[in-house]
């Protein structure tokens, strides 16, 4: 079971850390018993980002045994993903462990993007 749960976002220049995160228009929601995490935008206007980091101490994620939605293999620029999150580049798994996923643009002149009311695991 997922103990603690960390999130790193970076937007423009700004961090936010959070169990029940809020950054600038999206939350994180945990669910304990299937040990999903879902980034929701809960706000009118879309939530720009480059990078997220979720971190367990405990070593309860699932990306090391390839269950994790990553944003580079399901939401960035065709032909790898549906661009959801990103139609124009191309998103890179920094670390999948059990410990941490970790993933962020590194070129690029856009930022993702999560659309207003909308959410992904």
């Amino acid at each position: 079971m997922l103990r603690r749960l960390l999130l790193l976002v970076l937007l423009a220049g700004s961090a936010v850390h959070g169990v029940a995160a809020h950054a600038a228009g999206v939350t994180v929601r945990l669910f304990p018993f299937t040990g999903e995490v879902r980034l929701q935008n809960d706000y009118n206007d879309p939530f720009e980002f480059v990078f997220y980091s979720l971190a367990s101490p405990s070593g309860a994620l699932n990306g090391a045994n390839g269950v994790w939605t990553s944003i580079s293999d399901t939401y960035d620029a065709p032909p790898g993903g549906n661009g959801f999150i990103d139609p124009f580049n191309d998103w890179v798994e920094i670390t999948a462990l059990s410990t941490e996923l970790t993933e962020g643009l590194f070129v690029g002149t856009t930022p993702g993007s999560l659309a207003p009311l909308r959410s992904i695991g």
